[in-house]
């Protein structure tokens, strides 16, 4: 009799191959849960509603933080027709937005510059300035066009995809000497190839680069020219994630729905471990992913996903970027927007839903181990396991499972693709069970725990098993 032991999952969430090709420690879910204690599985922390609510049952549409050099600090929220501040307490609402519209906002000159656009009319709203408390449409803004996106890239502010140029964009003049005034050169206008039918989606800067993203293409201005450097786009502005060192963003650009890392070059896909839920997420909502960054994951809402005959509504694509891992977060709401933002001195990553809240995510140290009150559901599963030998039978005896935070964690295996069987609940560091004459080909262990609980921390199984016939 033989004692087999796995006491290492790092390899996260794998779907791309064989069982035969799967190593041991990838698994073939992984839902609601981290690696950041290397080696072992633990559920992910909740979310917790901001302030109060900022408009009942109606879409947030933007978020972003707005920090002034005075030393005041503002999270702004876009509503239905108006613009909403809080510095943590109550949300106070500033009328003059755009029923319908989402809304970007960059903050330059110690002023937040705000651009509307919907998608579902094509219609811009007017570009708007809000200096301090005071939202307007002329602070700053004169002979400045209605425009997408704006961004900030080396001293000036760009106004990305304009109303009457959707392959264009503006840049203002630098900033007078007050630091305070910036004008809009008619002659600061660039187009974006026009001969594709294709349009300004998106852009993020990185490496000193502005990259300027269509649906299918991508590319680069350098204060002097712009270069195509790719046929790979996006559909969301929302999706394209600044780490540092790359831009990281959604693409479904030549039949191939991933996520892709760009550094300068060639944009690389980089979700290829995961195809299968790339290709599962729905159609309807590739235009609204949304990501951001959170601690060392990058984390992309992206709705709906299915795989074979199951759903996974409200989830998230989320990548380590240390370990190049994957798993899957399914939240308690559709989130639609998002911004970092510090208060009581910690940044946290802010998300604004379709039910018109704005909730800050649970860092490490945070004490919300729920979605806003709401259960988390944690699921891993691992790969096929035929422990050592592909060709034979074997039969399991006994199995000791091991945690550092039991939490209740029920486990169970399945031999061969059947029926699972539950061996039992997690109570302690060290939990012992029978298999009773199990037997199979192969093996697959899983683990489910749904609460508002501290999280649970796994740290593997060993089992012991004979062979029950031989392949000769």
């Amino acid at each position: 009799m033989a004692t087999l032991r796995f006491h290492e999952f790092s390899g996260g969430l794998q779907s791309a191959t064989t069982r035969f090709l799967r190593p041991a420690n990838e698994l073939t879910r992984a839902i609601n849960v981290d690696f950041n204690k290397l080696g072992g599985i633990r559920k992910r922390l909740g979310y917790s509603k901001f302030s109060d609510t900022v408009n009942s049952g109606q879409n947030i549409t933007g978020l972003h933080s707005y920090y002034r050099l005075n030393g005041d600090s503002y999270l702004l929220a876009s509503s239905q027709a108006n613009l909403y501040r809080s510095t943590g307490g109550v949300w106070t609402a500033m009328a003059g937005l755009a029923s319908g519209a989402n809304y970007e906002f960059a903050t330059f000159i110690d002023e937040v510059f705000v651009c509307g656009y919907n998608s579902s009319t094509r219609a811009f709203d007017t570009i708007k300035n809000l200096d301090a408390t005071a939202l307007t449409t002329t602070n700053n803004l004169t002979s400045a066009p209605n425009a997408k996106i704006p961004i900030v890239f080396r001293q000036r502010l760009y106004l990305i995809s304009l109303a009457d140029r959707r392959s264009a964009f503006q840049y203002s003049a630098t900033p007078t000497s007050s630091g305070t005034v910036i004008t809009w050169p008619t002659t600061n206008i660039e187009e974006v190839r026009t001969d594709d039918g294709d349009e300004l989606i998106g852009a993020g800067e990185v490496a000193n680069r502005l990259v300027l993203f269509k649906q299918n293409s991508m590319h680069e201005w350098n204060e002097a020219s712009i270069i195509q450097v790719a046929s790979v786009g996006t559909p969301s502005h929302r999706s394209i994630v600044n780490s540092g060192q790359y831009l990281f963003f959604f693409s479904r650009s030549q039949a191939i729905k991933g996520f892709y890392a760009y550094g300068g070059g060639q944009p690389k896909l980089i979700s290829g471990k995961i195809q299968e839920w790339c290709d599962g997420i729905a159609d309807s909502g590739l235009s609204s992913i949304a990501g951001w960054k959170q601690g060392n994951d990058i984390v992309w809402y992206v709705g709906t996903i299915t795989i074979g005959a199951e759903t996974f509504s409200n989830s998230c694509i989320v990548y380590h970027l240390i370990s190049n891992t994957w798993r899957i977060y399914q939240l308690d709401d559709a989130v639609l927007c998002t911004a970092p933002f510090i208060s009581s001195n910690t940044q946290r990553p802010y998300i604004g839903t379709s039910d018109g809240d704005v909730h800050q995510m649970a860092v490490p140290g945070d004490t919300t181990y729920g979605d806003n009150g709401a259960a988390i559901a944690a699921l891993f599963r691992t790969t096929e396991l035929d422990l050592g030998s592909q060709e034979e039978v074997k039969r399991l005896s006994r199995s000791m499972f091991f945690a550092e935070e039991a939490q209740g964690l029920q486990v169970a295996m399945r031999a061969d693709g059947g029926n699972w069987k539950s061996l039992g609940q997690l109570t302690k560091t060290v939990n012992e069970f029978s298999f009773l004459g199990s037997k199979g080909y192969y093996m697959e262990f899983e683990g489910k725990e749904s609460s508002v609980n501290a999280p649970f921390t796994f740290l593997g199984f060993s089992i012991s098993a004979e062979l029950d016939s031989t392949f000769k």
